[in-house]
């Protein structure tokens, strides 16, 4: 049952529930409906169609309110590791970066002002 389930969570600070499920119906252009719940720190989503649910895992980094949204597949691992996840790597794509600086370390500090490079 819940291997269709979906998982939502905020890598920092959680948001409230009225506010991401507003967030969620302007983000997702899905064909399909699905339901959402939620518990003291995940929100679980259930769609009706497949297809909606590979396009909303294969989207981009959601952001709510500035605050990451992460959403993955459920699985028991997502559920037992929920309060222990406090960071999480993300591909940025600079565009039209002037080619002086693209060095190792002007390239991380441009990455510093976002957050910690790896």
């Amino acid at each position: 049952m819940w291997s269709d389930y979906m998982v939502g969570f905020f890598v920092e600070k959680r948001l409230p529930f009225p506010l991401v499920k507003a967030a969620m119906a302007r983000l997702w252009k899905i064909k399909g409906s699905y339901t959402i719940s939620t518990d003291r720190e995940l929100y679980y989503f259930k769609f009706n169609l497949d297809e909606d649910r590979k396009q909303v895992l294969d989207a981009d980094p959601i952001f709510i309110a500035g605050k990451l949204f992460v959403v993955r597949q459920w699985t028991r691992e997502v559920e037992a590791q929920k309060n222990k996840i406090t960071s999480i790597p993300i591909w940025v794509k600079l565009m039209d970066l002037a080619k002086e600086l693209w060095t190792d370390e002007r390239l991380g500090y441009i990455a510093s002002l976002i957050g910690n490079p790896l």
